[in-house]
């Protein structure tokens, strides 16, 4: 007979099982390996661990061995006593600050994914007494590695499990290779070997990559998927997926940076600040440039004297227009969640607000970040309060409740949608008591911050579908692209290269490639000695070996209105960047990337304004063999 729910366990303590949690429930019982993918807020603690005791009621000669991320750990114990109504002795717990187990008394021993290859000769103990054992596996998308020390634990600790159930909101992070390994790791063949899945829903080719040593090796690269509605119907077979509606309301605050701030932007941006470590090279970095628009170099030495005129000014613009939102959100009457990529920003805005504390009526200010402690960060959940401010980065995106806040306000748009959910999903709670979420994102215009929140508008339907009524996956190409499509774009835009096992072949070869290009005014190139000496701007020359190329420059007006001084340095780079990255671009600079490595003569890029420069780091920065 299969196992059921039954009305005596319908009371977890001092809630009632909903009937989408049973679903869950029925739905992992009657199967050896399955994966519970609930919504942030749907309760998938307390539905996995519900279907756990039905099991070990059961079956008594049957062990639970749960593995969860340090930040779960509270919940789960809290769960596991005050829901479930284990006792203490029936429970171990083995984390880093809590080593307390007995494998003959426990019926359940919680594992910290941090210390479960340590101790997974515990679980083989466990298995040697005769007992069968559940295997659940909380925050299970952290198994789309196989190649992870992870995986290749939790993969010699299943093959001596009866049943294993995972638990994850997100199943699907970075495309369908993970997916597959993870519904592979608790279903194995389910899905057939990996070159018939890839055959069967990914259209892809073969591409050639430079290793270390110059030499060539084939890569597989997706270029699309299909077949994915009988992927999702094939899923549903070991799969439960539960989304609950809530009521989000997004809204969105933007700002022109000042002139001065601009110009120090400007110098970060537009490559004049040259540095040894190509690592550091901080006008080519992403990460680097949303931390100078947020403020947080106070202690980079390196760059101390643009930060010296950065913080001439007491609040940045962006600061400014943080402080105007959370005055007029608290004056509401509610808590407020504010997530910044860094702990760094984190730290610089928790001191702004508390200059401001009074004048705001702001009570409490707490912090999640990856620096602070699993139990302090712990203790947030309880002490939330009207007019409180929880500043988070990623560390406060999972395994937390914050749903005492009803407001989360984006100082910086994470890097990924995914991310963006998961923050979103602290405030959509099963049990919250407000009736509307409200996002907010802050953004400054002309800069990185921008260019993310565009990436967020054209992707806000997909953030909406995370948050709503949904029982399917996302298995859609829209939104197995959305990380990979917004990486590439992010480091088109930034120009942030230099990754991958073939960096050092890329950096010699731009060494060399840098050996031959130079740019000058018209009035330089005249006497200038080179082979080619090509006009990159819209103007007019009388000398001979100048040869003009409109082609690298098609908007003419767009360069008049520069002159005229109609539009910053800012709207012109960001304008010819998009045209360089164009297919047209594209192949523009590759050609004379190619010319130069082939012709090894030196080539001077012409013209009186930035533009010169600008399609030389281009040239440098887009390496094709």
């Amino acid at each position: 007979m299969p196992l059921q729910f039954t009305e005596e366990y319908r009371k977890a303590g001092d809630i009632e099982i909903a009937k989408d949690q049973i679903e869950g429930i029925e739905f992992i019982l009657s199967r050896p390996g399955a994966i519970l993918s609930f919504g942030t807020g749907m309760g998938k603690t307390i539905t996995g661990l519900t279907a756990m005791k039905i099991l070990l009621d059961r079956y008594p000669n049957t062990k639970c061995v749960i593995v969860v991320p340090v930040k779960a750990l509270k919940a789960f114990r809290r769960e596991i006593y005050s829901r479930v109504g284990y006792t203490k002795d029936e429970v171990g717990i083995i984390s880093t600050h809590e080593l307390n187990y007995d494998p003959i008394a426990n019926k359940v021993i919680i594992f910290t994914d941090t210390n479960i290859e340590k101790y997974s000769d515990v679980v083989v103990d466990i298995a040697a007494r005769g007992h069968k054992i559940l295997l659940i596996v909380d925050e299970a998308h952290k198994l789309q590695d196989p190649g992870s020390k992870f995986y290749k634990t939790m993969k010699e600790i299943k093959s001596i499990c009866t049943v294993s159930w995972a638990l994850t909101a997100t199943p699907i992070l970075n495309g369908l290779d993970g997916l597959y390994y993870i519904v592979d790791f608790f279903c194995p063949g389910f899905l057939g070997k990996k070159t018939e899945f890839d055959n069967r829903y990914t259209i892809w080719h073969l591409e050639d990559v430079y290793v270390r040593g110059g030499k060539k090796r084939k890569v597989k690269v997706v270029d699309g998927y299909k077949n994915l509605v009988e992927l999702n119907t094939r899923l549903s077979n070991i799969m439960i997926v539960r989304q609950k509606q809530y009521n989000l309301k997004f809204g969105s605050i933007s700002e022109e940076l000042s002139p001065d701030e601009y110009a120090i932007y400007e110098k970060v941006s537009s490559g004049l600040m040259e540095m040894e470590d190509e690592k550091r090279n901080f006008s080519r970095r992403l990460h680097d440039l949303q931390r100078f628009v947020d403020r947080s170099y106070d202690e980079d030495e390196s760059i101390r004297e643009l930060v010296q005129q950065y913080n001439s000014i007491q609040y940045s613009t962006k600061e400014a227009m943080l402080l105007k939102a959370v005055k007029k959100t608290l004056e509401q009457g509610y808590s407020i969640i504010i997530y910044a990529d860094y702990h760094d920003t984190v730290h610089r805005l928790h001191k702004v607000l508390m200059s401001k504390r009074k004048e705001l009526g702001l009570e409490n200010i707490f912090e999640i970040t990856g620096n602070i402690d699993i139990h302090t960060r712990e203790k947030v959940e309880e002490k939330i309060g009207e007019r409180d401010i929880i500043l988070i980065t990623s560390a406060g995106s999972e395994s937390i409740n914050l749903q005492r806040a009803n407001c989360v306000i984006f100082y910086d748009i994470p890097f990924s949608v995914k991310t963006t959910i998961q923050v979103i999903g602290r405030v959509c709670r099963r049990d919250t008591k407000h009736k509307y979420q409200y996002i907010l994102t802050l953004f400054t215009k002309g800069t990185v911050d921008e260019y993310k929140y565009r990436l967020f508008q054209q992707n806000l339907d997909l953030v909406r579908s995370a948050t709503g009524v949904a029982t399917d996956l996302p298995l859609n190409e829209r939104y197995l692209n959305i990380d990979s499509k917004s990486a590439r774009e992010l480091k088109d835009e930034m120009l942030w290269h230099y990754k991958g096992s073939g960096k050092k072949e890329k950096r010699r070869t731009k060494k060399v490639i840098k050996n031959f290009l130079e740019t000058a005014t018209l009035e330089e190139a005249k006497n200038a000695i080179a082979r080619n000496k090509f006009l990159v701007e819209p103007i007019d020359s009388t000398s001979d070996d100048i040869v003009a190329v409109p082609k690298l420059y098609p908007d003419v007006d767009l360069y008049k209105r520069y002159i005229n001084n109609e539009i910053p340095l800012t709207i012109l780079r960001a304008k010819y960047l998009d045209f360089l990255r164009s297919d047209v671009g594209r192949k523009l600079v590759n050609s004379i990337h190619r010319g130069v490595l082939k012709n090894a003569g030196t080539l001077i890029f012409v013209g009186n304004t930035e533009i010169p420069k600008i399609l030389m780091q281009e040239v440098l920065d887009q390496y094709v063999v």
